[in-house]
């Protein structure tokens, strides 16, 4: 698959680890401009498309981009796109790892309000358990972000693989 230059959007975005800072903080005007340049881009795409059956979020709902903005998203998604699936994947952070986003906990009870409402299908990723994989099963003495992502996109490929 070819990804396109014009698909891929990067911005530097502090959400201070919030929900509220992405939902209905100070940034809103922000985060609707934001949301907005995702949704030109998905339309394009959309538009592009021979056949349109869904889209995928990926996202952790621990930090404020992805539980915030994440929830945002899903919510645009499902009014302006109310016939197709809607799936994500949504990495949980474990209450015995140690995390710098010290809010963190509320971030992910608010963001599964949204969890619920509006995805089709949710698949659930516990990052400590993909730490547990990676040490015992791989063998892996100090995984990295880039072996736990190289095992998510295995689970992605593995359950969207026809």
């Amino acid at each position: 698959m070819e990804i396109k230059c014009c698909t891929i959007l990067t911005t530097f975005s502090i959400a201070k680890w919030r929900w509220s800072w992405q939902q209905l903080g100070k940034r809103y005007n922000q985060t609707d401009e934001l949301v907005e340049t995702i949704f030109e881009i998905l339309g394009r795409e959309a538009e592009n498309a021979d056949s349109l059956e869904g889209f995928t979020l990926c996202h952790s709902i621990s930090g404020g981009t992805g539980s915030g903005l994440g929830s945002k998203i899903l919510e645009q998604i499902k009014e302006r796109y109310p016939k197709t699936i809607l799936q994500t994947y949504s990495v949980f952070a474990s209450p015995e790892q140690s995390s710098d986003v010290v809010v963190g906990p509320y971030n992910s009870v608010l963001a599964l309000e949204w969890l619920v409402e509006h995805p089709d299908l949710i698949v659930v990723l516990d990052n400590q358990a993909l730490y547990r994989l990676a040490t015992d099963t791989m063998r892996v003495q100090t995984p990295t972000h880039a072996h736990i992502n190289a095992m998510v996109s295995k689970i992605m490929t593995s359950l969207t693989a026809r």
